[in-house]
């Protein structure tokens, strides 16, 4: 009896902890879909991970809404050769069917009329929410932002 009373408390103190990854992985694949469709242009697929309330946040404290971000996503999607993100979780903090999730975004964007991809690394802090078994983001908020030195590619000799 005592055995089996302590391997359940034992239980207790894992489960959260166990949720909580399982929570940041479901996080972290709903990055890696954003990834993946960006890297085929697919504005609508790389919106998907959004809540249709979602509000993007500046540094400066300007919000945007998804129906002001998806037309911009158009432009540059139209207006590059190529466009790679990259999303790193460095924290995740899990409460219930809410999450929040500091995250490093690597961007390369190659554009239509340049040779030298621009880079830029931002660092946000997103705001989730389970929902029909599924984590969308309801808000990101940018801490920081750097644009990276970027070469031209060599060219083959």
């Amino acid at each position: 009896m005592q055995k089996t009373l302590l391997a359940l408390v034992a239980f207790a103190a894992l489960t959260p902890s166990v949720l909580a990854q399982d929570a940041q992985k479901a996080i972290q694949a709903q990055y890696d879909k954003r990834s993946a469709a960006a890297l085929k242009k697919d504005v609508a697929a790389a919106l998907a991970i959004n809540t249709p309330e979602f509000v993007s946040i500046t540094m400066k404290g300007q919000k945007q809404t998804l129906a002001q971000i998806k037309p911009l996503l158009v432009q540059v999607f139209a207006k590059s050769k190529s466009y790679t993100i990259t999303s790193k979780i460095t924290s995740c903090k899990v409460t219930g069917d809410s999450a929040t999730a500091r995250v490093t975004d690597s961007v390369k964007i190659l554009s239509l009329t340049s040779t030298i991809p621009q880079e830029i690394e931002t660092n946000c802090e997103d705001t989730w929410v389970k929902k029909n078994n599924q984590w969308l983001r309801t808000q990101t908020k940018r801490l920081g932002e750097k644009l990276k030195e970027t070469k031209p590619a060599k060219s083959a000799k």
